[in-house]
């Protein structure tokens, strides 16, 4: 019974990290495109509170400096492979499942997400202080505007899918 269970968990955490895995896989995939749209989003954003040359120049400065700071990162992994597939695939392959080395592989994962989002959080803290009071003005009432329109297209899907399901 006891050696049922331990197979049983077995196979649900393959399962667990084999979609995992995949999920990761199309994100990393989709990666690019999303990072691409945010810097599209910040230009638009930054083009319409009218930043003054100086202002342009720093903002520069300050988006190659953390550009800079995410390569780094990105390239500290000590040679191993792209999120440690080949680890994973290791562990979901051995004969026993080595709980240990896949909690640390995550909590390195982890760490490393955790410094990226610290990293454009301190750019977005500088680039917000380069903002004259009446640009912060400006944006936030673009951000609220943002709100508005994403609680607008969260209203309409959630009315769609009362009308399909009452159909």
């Amino acid at each position: 019974m006891n050696k049922q269970i331990k197979n049983i968990a077995l196979l649900c955490t393959t399962l667990v990290a084999l979609t995992l895995g995949t999920s990761v896989m199309a994100k990393e995939h989709g990666k690019s495109h999303r990072g691409q749209d945010m810097q599209r989003h910040m230009r638009a954003m930054m083009s319409k509170l009218d930043l003054s040359e100086q202002q342009q120049q720093q903002v520069k400065a300050i988006q190659a400096a953390k550009k800079e700071q995410l390569m780094a990162l990105k390239s500290s992994d000590d040679g191993k492979d792209k999120n440690g597939r080949s680890a994973m695939a290791e562990l979901i392959k051995a004969e026993t499942f080595d709980e240990t080395a896949f909690i640390l592989m995550q909590e390195k994962k982890a760490a490393k997400m955790a410094k990226a989002g610290l990293i454009t959080a301190k750019t977005m803290h500088q680039l917000y202080q380069l903002l004259t009071p009446e640009q912060k003005q400006k944006l936030e009432q673009m951000q609220q505007q943002k709100r508005e329109r994403k609680q607008g297209n969260k209203q309409k899907h959630r009315d769609a899918k009362v009308s399909k399901t009452e159909q």
